[in-house]
C-alpha cells in the first residue's frame, strides 16, 4: 500500500512539473507569438461601444503587469480605462501560474477599417505584446465600409528641385476597385506632372483577412520656391463611393549656394566623350558630355561649355529619362561641335558638375580628368583649298537634286491609291477573275505612277537665272547674285538648294543675320539633308553663335507619303487577291498598320516644315521684360540669334532665345516675322 501511495504521490508530481512546464513553454510561446486579442465578429456601427479582450496563462511572480496602449486610428477612440484582472491558476515548486485577462474599451468614432496596433504589458521586464487586430466600422445606419483616401509622400521636408514621387492611394480595401471620377487640382509653388503606372497594389495581412493599397494617381511632385508647400485636397469617386484625401502640408528648404547653378538633387556620374579623338586644324569634332543617375533630370541644368580655344556652336541636348523612386532616372546628353582655333597642343577640359547627393545629404563636385589634344597643323595651300571647298555654292544640278517633289501636298498623288482599291473591289466582286482582277490593277497602276512623276516639282535646270546665279556666285560677286537669287526665290520659295547658295551669298557679303536666316530657311525645308545642317552648324560656329535655338530633325514628308501609299496599296492588294486566311489576315493588318504610322508621322513632319524661322537681325538688339520703349534693357542680342517668336504686340514680339530666356524686342529688329526677301539692298 505505501508502495502504492508513493507511485500515486510521484505521477501526481511528474504531472504538475510537466504542466508547469507546458505553462513556462506556452508563455514563451506567447512572448514570440504574440497574443492574439478577441475583437467583435461582426462591424461595428458608428457609435456604438465595444470591448477589446485579451486572455492568456503568465507563469511569473507576484508583479503587477503594466498595460502600454497604441495610437488608435481615427476611426475608433477609447470609451473608458482598460482594466486588468490577474488570477492564480496553478502553483508549485517553480511558483505561481496566473491568469492575465485585459478589457478595453472602444466606441466607434467613424466608418471605416481600423487597424490597432499592438498593445504591450510589461510583468517587471518580461513583456508580452498582442497581435495588430482589424475593427471594421460601418456607417450609421448602414452601407458599405469605406476605405481610406490619402496622400502618400516618403518624406516630410524637400528641396526646391528636389522631384520625389507622390501617389494618391486607396487604403483598407478588400477587394480591387479603381477610380471612376478623381479630382485633384495642382498645388502653388511646385510642378506636378501626372505619371500613370507608377507604384503597384499593396497586400497586407491583418490576422485572416487581406487588406489592400491601390494607387488611384501618381504624379511627380518638383518645389519650385522654399516655404511652405501644400498638397490640396482630393476627392475620389470609386466602387460607389466618393472619398475625401485631406490636404498634406511639406517644408520646402533652398538648395545649398555650391548647387543653385545647376539646380541638381539625386545621385549622378558625370563624363564626356570626344568624337573623333585627333583634330587637324580646321576640322570639327563632336563634344559629347553626358549625366547618368537618378534625381531631378526635369529641373537640372548641365554647365555649358565655353573654351577661347574653340570655335564652340551647340548642336542640342538629348534626354532619355523615366520616372523613378527618385524622381527620375536615365541619362542627359548635350552635344557640341568644336573646331580648334590654332594648331599644337590644347587641353579640353569640361566645367565641373556639382549637385546636392541625395543619399549621402551634402554637396557634391565631380570634375572629369582633362585630355590634351595634339591638333596637326595644315599648309596654307591646303587650308586656302578646303575654305575655297567648303564655301562654294552649290551647282545647278545639285540644286535640282535637293528640290523636293512634295508630293503630299498634290491631291493628284493620293490618286495612287486607287490601284489597290481597284484590286481589292475586283478581288471581292470576281473572286473567279482574279487573273484579270491583277492585269487590271496594273494597268491602273502604271498610269498612277506615271501621274505621280509627273506631279512632282518642274526641275530648275532650263531657267537660265538660275545658270547665272550661280555663275555670278562662284565668281565672288555676292551683291549681284544675291538680286539674282532674290528674283528666283518667289517661284522657287521653297528650294533649300536657293536658300543655301543665298546663304553663303549673304556670308561672303558680309551679312551674317541674313546668312544664318537663309541657311536656316534651307534647313528646315528639308531637316533630313545632313550637308546643310552641317554647314549651318559651321557657319554658326565661327559666327560664335554658341548657344543657338536647337533646329528639329526630321525626313521630308515625301518619304512618309510613300511608305504610306505602299502599305495601304499592298494591304489592298493583299486583300484583293488573297483568300483572307492565317497569315493573309496577319499581314494585311501589319500592312494597314505601318501605312497610317506612316500618315501619322508625315503629318508631324509636315507641322515641322512650317515651323517659322526667325533670326536677330542686327547686333546689340536689346530685349526688354515688357513690350515698350521706355523699359530699360535688361540683355543684348547678337546678330543671327536664332529665336522662337510667338506673341505680337503692336511693334513688339515676344521671343525665346536658345537659353529659354523670354522677353519683348522690337519686330524691325528680326528676320522672319513678317517675311524676308532676298536682295541685295536689305541692310542690317
Amino acid at each position: 500500500m505505501a508502495g502504492n501511495r508513493y507511485a500515486g504521490t510521484s505521477r501526481r508530481r511528474t504531472l504538475l512539473v510537466v504542466c508547469w512546464l507546458l505553462l513556462v513553454i506556452s508563455f514563451r510561446a506567447v512572448g514570440e507569438e504574440r497574443v492574439q486579442p478577441i475583437v467583435p465578429i461582426d462591424p461595428v456601427s458608428v457609435g456604438d461601444d465595444f470591448l477589446l479582450e485579451l486572455e492568456f496563462a503568465y507563469p511569473g511572480g507576484n508583479e503587477q503587469p503594466e498595460l502600454s496602449t497604441p495610437q488608435y486610428p481615427p476611426q475608433v477612440t477609447g470609451a473608458a480605462e482598460p482594466t486588468i484582472e490577474v488570477s492564480s491558476r496553478l502553483s508549485g515548486a517553480f511558483g505561481d501560474g496566473r491568469i492575465v485577462r485585459v478589457r478595453v474599451p472602444l466606441r466607434a468614432a467613424a466608418a471605416g477599417r481600423a487597424i490597432i496596433e499592438e498593445f504591450s504589458l510589461d510583468f517587471g521586464g518580461d513583456v508580452v505584446r498582442t497581435q495588430p487586430v482589424l475593427i471594421e466600422v460601418r456607417p450609421r445606419g448602414g452601407g458599405d465600409i469605406p476605405f481610406d483616401l490619402v496622400w502618400h509622400v516618403e518624406l516630410e521636408s524637400l528641396y526646391v528641385g528636389q522631384t520625389v514621387p507622390v501617389s494618391l492611394e486607396m487604403r483598407n480595401l478588400r477587394t480591387a476597385v479603381f477610380p471612376d471620377d478623381l479630382q485633384v487640382d495642382e498645388p502653388n509653388n511646385a510642378e506636378f506632372v501626372s505619371v500613370p503606372g507608377l507604384g503597384g497594389i499593396q497586400r497586407k495581412s491583418v490576422g485572416e483577412v487581406t487588406l489592400l493599397t491601390i494607387p488611384a494617381a501618381a504624379y511627380l511632385l518638383t518645389p519650385t520656391a522654399p516655404g511652405e508647400l501644400m498638397l490640396p485636397q482630393a476627392q475620389l469617386r470609386a466602387g460607389g463611393m466618393t472619398r475625401t484625401a485631406a490636404p498634406r502640408s511639406f517644408s520646402v528648404q533652398e538648395l545649398p549656394e555650391e548647387v543653385r547653378g545647376t539646380g541638381a538633387y539625386g545621385r549622378f556620374d558625370y563624363s564626356f566623350e570626344l568624337d573623333p579623338p585627333a583634330l587637324v586644324e580646321g576640322s570639327s569634332a563632336t563634344l559629347f558630355v553626358r549625366l547618368h543617375g537618378e534625381g531631378n533630370f526635369d529641373q537640372l541644368q548641365l554647365p555649358s561649355f565655353e573654351s577661347h580655344e574653340f570655335i564652340v556652336a551647340r548642336e542640342g541636348v538629348r534626354r532619355r529619362i523615366e520616372p523613378s523612386a527618385g524622381g527620375y532616372q536615365g541619362s542627359i546628353e548635350a552635344r557640341y561641335r568644336i573646331t580648334p582655333r590654332r594648331a599644337g597642343s590644347i587641353e579640353l577640359r569640361v566645367p565641373p558638375f556639382v549637385w546636392f547627393d541625395a543619399e549621402e545629404q551634402r554637396v557634391a563636385r565631380t570634375a572629369p580628368a582633362p585630355i590634351r589634344l595634339e591638333v596637326e597643323a595644315r599648309s596654307e595651300s591646303t587650308r586656302g583649298h578646303e575654305q575655297a571647298a567648303e564655301r562654294r555654292p552649290l551647282s545647278v544640278e545639285e540644286i535640282e537634286r535637293m528640290q523636293p517633289a512634295n508630293w503630299y501636298r498634290q491631291p493628284s498623288s493620293y490618286l495612287s491609291l486607287i490601284p489597290g482599291i481597284v484590286v481589292l473591289v475586283l478581288g471581292v466582286v470576281v473572286r473567279r477573275r482574279r487573273a484579270a482582277a491583277s492585269s487590271t490593277a496594273l494597268l491602273v497602276g502604271i498610269f498612277f505612277l506615271a501621274s505621280l512623276l509627273g506631279a512632282s516639282s518642274p526641275p530648275l535646270t532650263p531657267d537660265n537665272r538660275v545658270v547665272q546665279a550661280v555663275e555670278t556666285h562662284t565668281q565672288g560677286h555676292y551683291l549681284e547674285a544675291l538680286d539674282l537669287y532674290g528674283e528666283l526665290m518667289p517661284e522657287w520659295h521653297e528650294s533649300p538648294g536657293l536658300w543655301y547658295n543665298a546663304g553663303l551669298a549673304y556670308l561672303g557679303a558680309g551679312r551674317s543675320a541674313q546668312a544664318v536666316y537663309s541657311l536656316r530657311r534651307s534647313v528646315m525645308l528639308d531637316p533630313g539633308l545632313p550637308a546643310l545642317r552641317s554647314e549651318l552648324n559651321s557657319v554658326e560656329a565661327e559666327l560664335e553663335l554658341n548657344r543657338q535655338l536647337e533646329l528639329p530633325f526630321v525626313y521630308h514628308p515625301d518619304l512618309f507619303f510613300l511608305l504610306m501609299i505602299v502599305g495601304l496599296s499592298a494591304a489592298a492588294v493583299l486583300g484583293g487577291l488573297s483568300r483572307l486566311r492565317g497569315g493573309a489576315i496577319i499581314a494585311i493588318v501589319m500592312l494597314s498598320f505601318g501605312g497610317f504610322l506612316s500618315l501619322g508621322a508625315m503629318v508631324y513632319s509636315a507641322r515641322v516644315l512650317e515651323h517659322p524661322v526667325t533670326v536677330v537681325g542686327s547686333e546689340g538688339v536689346s530685349m526688354r521684360r515688357i513690350p515698350d520703349r521706355e523699359a530699360s534693357a535688361w540683355l543684348q542680342l547678337r546678330a543671327g540669334a536664332a529665336v522662337d517668336a510667338s506673341v505680337r504686340h503692336g511693334d513688339f514680339v515676344l521671343i525665346r532665345t536658345g537659353d529659354r530666356v523670354e522677353g519683348w524686342v522690337e519686330a524691325a529688329s528680326l528676320i522672319g516675322t513678317t517675311g524676308f526677301v532676298v536682295s541685295s539692298n536689305d541692310g542690317d
